[in-house]
């Protein structure tokens, strides 16, 4: 019995080891499984890096990406009890930003997004979409390539939230100006991707008259035809890049489309008048010939056409709460019960 006791010593003090070695080896693993740091996408678009908020609800990810061939930020606010551990998933709110000094946390600095979207069951995401990209892979004489836009948001970042951060493939799309073109031509080119779209002021019907060349001339590339090639020349391609052109592919797709008018102030506007207010009046009527086609197709869609209100955020902010409850009841986005 004393052998036995002098063996079963040294076994059950090896038994502690090993349950003290299994154990922080586990926490080891758990701590290293707690980031999304070294997720790819398909095409190998990489997550390198994340910057976190204290209360652990919003995170800045970096993306290494092949479509943009440089590393761009993308920034998430995550729902109450979202965690890397997580037994479920959540459905994705996609905001999309405008042009010219707009970056990926402009909707976070100029509305109340960041407080409304944490009231609800749902991941927000906000890629960088640069000054000027107008939401396509560039067409670059038709061999296509960098910088590719829609591959960059459509599937890089998309399968990289998914892969990483817990959420699944049932989605709205929102996005003002420049944005509220992306919205629309992603889910005009991607059908069945985005369960909703909300064009806030955006350019609708890019082949219009004088749009046209507005969207031509501001490219901001030393070659503007490097971005849907040249007007008449590359129709085809304009097509297909073309919301209106495009519009039956919104069957089955909820639709938000709102603008201004006249682009002149309401009483709540405080930004003096500018030359892109002329935008708002053009983009009514880019909005207007989608509706209408839209209804001639038979396809629902919600509109707010408003005859004052200025290309600004005061009246975006106005939309985006217009169209955000409807959004998140068509992707199955419930409200904080907290």
């Amino acid at each position: 019995m004393k052998r036995i006791g002098r063996l079963g010593r040294p076994v059950a003090r090896f038994s502690v080891l090993v349950a003290l070695v299994a154990g922080t080896t586990v926490a080891a693993a758990s701590a290293q499984a707690a980031t999304g740091v070294g997720t790819r996408a398909d095409d190998g678009a990489e997550i390198v890096g994340e910057s976190w908020s204290a209360d652990g609800r919003q995170v800045v990810v970096q993306v290494r990406s092949p479509a943009m061939g440089e590393t761009l930020p993308v920034k998430l606010i995550l729902p109450r009890g979202w965690s890397f551990a997580a037994a479920r998933t959540w459905p994705v709110m996609m905001m999309l930003q405008g042009g010219g000094g707009d970056t990926y946390d402009t909707w976070s600095r100029k509305t109340d997004i960041d407080t409304l979207a944490t009231a609800w069951q749902v991941i927000t995401v906000f890629p960088e979409a640069g000054p000027h990209g107008l939401y396509t892979d560039y067409y670059n004489k038709g061999a296509f390539g960098k910088p590719a836009w829609e591959t960059f948001h459509t599937q890089e970042v998309l399968q990289l939230v998914e892969r990483a951060y817990r959420a699944n493939t049932t989605r709205a799309v929102a996005g003002l100006s420049s944005g509220g073109y992306g919205a629309a031509a992603y889910a005009t080119r991607n059908p069945g991707m985005f369960r909703y779209m909300a064009s806030y002021s955006g350019l609708v019907a890019i082949r219009m008259p004088l749009v046209r060349w507005f969207v031509y001339f501001s490219s901001g590339d030393a070659d503007p035809s490097a971005r849907f090639g040249v007007p008449f020349r590359d129709e085809r391609n304009w097509e297909q890049h073309d919301p209106l052109y495009l519009a039956a592919n919104l069957r089955g797709t909820g639709v938000f489309l709102s603008s201004g008018y006249t682009g002149l102030p309401s009483p709540a506007d405080t930004v003096g008048w500018t030359p892109i207010q002329a935008v708002e009046p053009a983009s009514a009527a880019n909005t207007s010939a989608l509706v209408l086609k839209l209804r001639a197709l038979g396809i629902p869609v919600t509109t707010d056409f408003y005859p004052l209100g200025e290309h600004d955020w005061v009246s975006w902010q106005r939309e985006l709460h217009r169209s955000w409850p409807v959004m998140m009841q068509a992707i199955g986005a419930t409200p904080d019960a907290n």
